[in-house]
């Protein structure tokens, strides 16, 4: 199957705007159009979610769409908001996203999918903290944009920045580790790190403890204690880091700024979970 997103509006009933979309789902939508490898996508706008009727149009279109993904063992919801992940903000890992139950794909669990991503606006505190931090009012995130991704079960996994985002060197920073990503993006871990010329010299390369993996068991992601050994086993070889280089210069040169790029590593083949402006 080849690797696409399709974007549906359930408000107007036609293939949504983009320009109407979270930046997150538009930028998934341009990875594609650039070849750029993406897990299969499918990208569903809901404008003005408490207003929007899902049960009246939820056969018409949401269920074609997510029919794509009958065959599909894991899928993952990435919920986001059109105020998220802009060159000022970022709500990264304020909108959790969650493997769905084999039920999900039903009208009961699509409404309550969406219907959590929701109320997570509304009520949760660090949420509410950093909209105000940033002058982000609730009326601006009414519509939510629902993203269904394939759950790629990674060899390796991490980070990347295509400019230091600490002290805005010309260099590429990649942090990596054996299974998902989540202990890098929840910060748990002491990951690998490698810091890369735009000539792809590697400058440093730190062999971090890693000190937990992520698997999956039971349609769960369970982080358990990583064995550990008296020398920390490096995970990226340098032809894996020129691959990420490339990759990351690819996406770069699509938006035009310097970004924020998640990664995982499935067999030889890179797949982009998401990019988006790095923020400081």
């Amino acid at each position: 199957m080849s690797r696409k997103c399709w974007a549906i509006n359930m408000k107007v009933y036609t293939f949504g705007n983009r320009e109407d979309m979270a930046p997150k789902a538009k930028n998934l939508i341009i990875l594609s159009e650039k070849k750029i490898t993406i897990p299969n996508t499918i990208i569903i706008h809901l404008e003005n979610y408490y207003e929007c009727e899902i049960r009246k149009y939820y056969d018409v279109y949401a269920k074609r769409a997510l029919d794509i993904f009958s065959q599909t063992d894991l899928v993952i919801f990435r919920p986001c908001i059109c105020g998220e992940d802009g060159q000022q903000n970022s709500f990264a890992g304020m909108m959790e996203s969650c493997i769905l139950p084999q039920s999900w794909m039903d009208l009961d669990g699509f409404m309550d999918v969406t219907g959590r991503a929701m109320a997570l606006v509304e009520t949760g505190r660090y949420m509410r903290d950093y909209m105000k931090k940033r002058g982000v009012g609730l009326h601006e995130v009414h519509d939510l944009t629902c993203i269904f991704q394939e759950y790629i079960i990674a060899d390796k996994a991490g980070v990347l920045f295509t400019k230091d985002p600490v002290n805005g060197k010309d260099k590429i920073i990649i942090e990596a580790t054996f299974g998902q990503n989540t202990p890098i993006t929840d910060g748990k871990i002491d990951p690998d790190r490698y810091i890369v010329n735009k000539q792809r010299g590697i400058e440093a390369c730190h062999i971090g403890r890693k000190e937990y993996i992520t698997r999956i068991e039971a349609r769960k992601e369970v982080s358990k204690k990583a064995e550990q050994s008296s020398a920390p086993i490096r995970v990226l070889d340098n032809q894996e880091i020129s691959n990420l280089c490339t990759v990351a210069e690819r996406v770069e040169k699509t938006f035009g700024t310097p970004q924020d790029i998640e990664w995982v590593i499935q067999g030889n083949e890179i797949f982009v979970l998401q990019a988006r402006p790095i923020t400081t």
